[in-house]
């Protein structure tokens, strides 16, 4: 980072992907997201010149407010009761009905103030009162916000309540962490720990300053020098413990980002359920449900404030995008949900400017902006598809059955003929003669067929100059023998099959092998056909013909398996991204005589495919063409977008 007007301090950073295909009921223990990237650069202490390390903690300041909204929208889940069994706690609560009038002082304006217009910054308060009004100790934190809310329930309204217009407030926050206690009977704190910082594994995360003041036990925030922004003033930043509610988390960046994830999972389709359990024991928490992720990030809403984040789409984030941003004690922090993206980032730097003329401090916002887009794009995945995509070549294949697939390919400059193990028909209808893909299909779709021989068309004038010119699309049989046999097993009679009479299937070489026998039963005795051993036909070069081989071929899969150290021919970067995996196995099935060279479309001939991998979470489909002896299957743990499913390819 080049800024030449004003040195960066230090910077910590985390990004997240997030897969909403795990933990599944198929995958409970398998994780839903990891780290992309994180680290620390610059220095935790400027004037003693201590560089910050990869998992230094950083303070987040008002995306605390995240945490807070976060408690709420779990309580109002819980179905909460607080005063009475029949008083349900909801985002519809009015202040009055938390605070009742006999025993607290209210202004008449704030009295019908719902919790959700103090969430969405629409509750008509100050965005602070004084804190010289704050007399309790530190220590006692609920205390402090009891006295808090004393004092700001019966002050001046700074805004009309619920009038669309966001107005923003850290006091507005502190009250409703004070809620949280009076329905709660607990304190924010313990709350806090127990709803989410236990459950999500935060252990980095806690309140206040980082380490202790003067033993370089942790990062420092930072201030420009009046007259200097070239140079820094080390700035442990001592709070008031009962504000905490509004903004005065730290943590590392990776806990960060995790908890940006969460947000993010909830946000994405299918990552969030319809409604949290709740049992006798308890809520399972973290948990929420979609409705409620909706409200906190202002999702269909007319204000752009949700509850502890706000709307931010933009083209590097995605139009779903919220975020939510923080300064504390020199240091400037944003937190970013990317549904869209699939992404969660973090980013804290530990320093303030001066305005040189007013010496009032300006808070980065460039240098994590360009901190945030370049993580973004750096480390968001290729989009997922939900539909198949064709390959760009034409192959011909049909299923057999569910398990097998009759496939061919043309093979330019090859002229097929049958031998005297076999013999040549015309296509029938629905199927016409007039080129090589009809004739392809035709031998494809009549499961007798082996084989097919196309020649150009362009000198014949009608259908029976290609019948007797050769010209057109034949297809070759295998030839048979029609036996009978007396009930004595005396063999009765034996004729030479003819073109019309039904032929036995051959093997993919166009072979059978002797003593394959396809009988029909009497009392009298037995009548079969036995086919002709040797190749039905031979593929020679020929200038003038087309040809192809119809084989049947299936492929049996096994879940959390993959290919090893192989290179697959297709990916993401020739879009084979299907929808499932039958899709993905169909295309190598479909490929599995190979690709043709297309001049056209410019691809090159391709090896057949013998083995796939379809990856279910990102959607790609990746084929191998190596010799079946090199192709070995292994296990592969299911893991954020990486959930495997494979097979090989075999004859039916």
């Amino acid at each position: 980072m080049n800024y030449p007007n004003f040195p960066v301090v230090g910077l910590l950073a985390a990004v997240k992907r997030i897969d909403v295909k795990i933990p599944t009921s198929e995958y409970p223990a398998s994780p839903w997201s990891y780290t992309a990237a994180f680290g620390g650069f610059g220095f935790r202490n400027w004037p003693n010149s201590i560089v910050m390390l990869d998992d230094d903690k950083g303070r987040i300041g008002s995306c605390t407010k995240s945490f807070t909204a976060t408690m709420m929208a779990m309580l109002i889940e819980k179905n909460t009761t607080y005063g009475s069994p029949a008083k349900r706690l909801m985002w519809s609560t009015k202040l009055k009905e938390v605070f009742p009038l006999d025993k607290w002082v209210i202004t008449t304006a704030y009295r019908d103030a719902t919790l959700l217009n103090v969430f969405n910054m629409q509750g008509g308060f100050p965005r602070e009162i004084d804190d010289s009004k704050i007399t309790v100790a530190n220590s006692d934190p609920r205390g402090q916000r009891a006295q808090y809310a004393k004092e700001l329930l019966k002050s001046t309204p700074a805004n009309a309540v619920g009038n669309g217009t966001a107005l923003y407030s850290n006091a507005g926050y502190i009250l409703m962490g004070h809620v949280i206690e009076i329905v709660t009977n607990s304190t924010w704190e313990t709350k806090l720990k127990n709803m989410l910082l236990i459950p999500m594994g935060l252990t980095s995360a806690a309140l206040g300053p980082i380490g202790v003041n003067n033993q370089n036990q942790g990062a420092y925030g930072h201030m420009a020098k009046y007259k200097n922004n070239l140079d820094y003033s080390a700035v442990f930043g001592n709070t008031i413990a009962g504000k905490a509610p509004a903004g005065d988390l730290h943590m590392t960046a990776k806990d960060h980002a995790y908890w940006v994830a969460w947000h993010t999972r909830g946000r994405m389709p299918g990552g969030a359920p319809a409604s949290c359990p709740c049992f006798s024991i308890g809520c399972i928490y973290p948990c929420l449900s979609s409705n409620s992720f909706a409200v906190l990030h202002a999702v269909g809403g007319m204000a752009s404030y949700g509850a502890g984040f706000y709307r931010g789409g933009n083209s590097w984030a995605g139009p779903s995008a919220s975020l939510h941003n923080g300064a504390i004690g020199g240091w400037y922090s944003e937190q970013w949900v990317m549904p869209d993206k699939g992404l969660s980032v973090s980013v804290m730097t530990n320093h303030w400017r001066r305005n040189q003329t007013d010496n009032s401090s300006i808070f980065p916002f460039d240098v994590v902006a360009d901190a945030v887009s370049t993580l973004t794009k750096k480390y968001e995945l290729p989009t997922y598809c939900s539909t198949p995509k064709t390959l760009p070549y034409t192959l011909v294949a049909q299923k057999v059955d569910a398990s097998c697939m009759r496939n061919t390919v043309h093979k330019p400059f090859t002229k097929c003929s049958s031998t005297s193990n076999g013999f040549e028909k015309l296509p029938v209808a629905p199927f016409k003669a007039e080129v090589f893909l009809d004739c392809a299909k035709a031998c494809v779709a009549d499961t007798m067929c082996l084989a097919w021989r196309f020649i150009s068309l362009k000198n014949a004038t009608n259908y029976t100059e290609i019948t007797s010119s050769g010209k057109g699309c034949r297809l070759i049989y295998r030839r048979t023998i029609v036996t009978g046999i007396d009930s004595t097993g005396r063999r009765l009679r034996g004729a030479l099959a003819t073109d019309d009479e039904e032929p036995v299937a051959g093997s993919d070489s166009g072979a059978m092998e002797a003593g394959e026998l396809a009988a029909e039963g009497s009392s009298r005795g037995r009548r079969g056909m036995l086919a002709f051993v040797g190749p039905a036909y031979v593929c020679t070069s020929d200038n003038s013909a087309t040809s192809g081989e119809a084989k049947a071929v299936k492929s049996n899969w096994n879940i959390n398996i993959g290919v090893d150290n192989l290179e697959p021919y297709s990916s993401s970067a020739n879009g084979l991204c299907v929808a499932n995996m039958t899709a993905c196995s169909d295309l190598c099935l479909s490929a599995s005589q190979g690709i043709p060279a297309s001049g056209f479309n410019g691809n090159q001939a391709q090896g057949p495919c013998r083995a796939w991998t379809w990856n279910a979470a990102t959607k790609w489909c990746y084929m191998y063409s190596q010799t079946p002896s090199d192709i070995t299957m292994v296990s592969q743990a299911p893991i954020a977008h990486c959930i495997l499913k494979s097979g090989k390819v075999a004859g039916c």
